[in-house]
């Protein structure tokens, strides 16, 4: 049998059990939405397309159609720069370090990115849920779960930099998850081992809050 990880985050605990019980549920009862917002191929990876908020509703974006006009217009050029993102960087790497306030850095554009799509009441899910889209190792999920997770954990700002340290502490944890998956017989299961970090951190805080852990 494959070993599933334990994972701890801000000190709460998912044993191995619950680990493997969770990600296999999910792999399954999601399997649309693991397939085609998170692991469909991205032939435009520096544009955004009516394809992509079309993903986006396999994930529970709830877009209205002003939400996706504003979304087509305010994430591409001239007011987005995808460019400045490659397509494999990972949040966890040094480059994106929260404590590089240079201008250059990566971690300003990505404030600035959000920021640019901040406008018209569009919120943090579905502006998030965007960005993850677009670059899954390097921009966090941030909806209702998450943020009711880190207030419960007494975090009520910066928290793509709390996800950042969680994500690093989690990161050998994250693989032994992948390679289980990928060993586990099931190919939706096996899907699994694609996600980066970051999705694989959001699938947990939803196990944890879901079994009363937090929140």
């Amino acid at each position: 049998m494959s070993n599933w990880p334990a994972l701890s985050i801000r000190g709460t605990e998912l044993t191995p059990d619950e680990t493997r019980e969770h990600f296999t549920t999910y792999a399954r009862r999601h399997a649309a939405t693991v397939r085609e917002y998170d692991l469909r191929h991205d032939p435009e990876p520096n544009i955004v397309t009516v394809t992509d908020l079309g993903r986006m509703i396999l994930i529970n974006a709830r877009l209205t159609g002003d939400d996706a006009a504003t979304l087509l217009e305010l994430a591409n050029p001239p007011h987005s720069d995808w460019t400045r993102f490659e397509t494999g960087v990972s949040i966890t790497e040094p480059i994106a370090d929260p404590a590089d306030s240079s201008a250059g850095s990566l971690w300003n554009a990505m404030q600035h990115q959000y920021t640019v799509l901040d406008k018209e009441g569009l919120g943090h899910a579905k502006i998030t849920k965007l960005l993850h889209l677009k670059r899954p190792a390097l921009f966090p999920i941030i909806d209702s779960f998450v943020r009711s997770f880190y207030r419960d954990c007494g975090i009520t700002s910066e928290w793509w930099a709390h996800i950042r340290a969680d994500v690093i502490a989690n990161a050998a944890a994250f693989g032994q998850l992948r390679s289980a998956a990928a060993e586990s017989g099931d190919p939706a299961v096996a899907h699994l081992a694609r996600l980066a970090d970051l999705r694989l951190h959001d699938i947990a805080i939803w196990s944890i809050i879901e079994q009363g852990k937090r929140a």
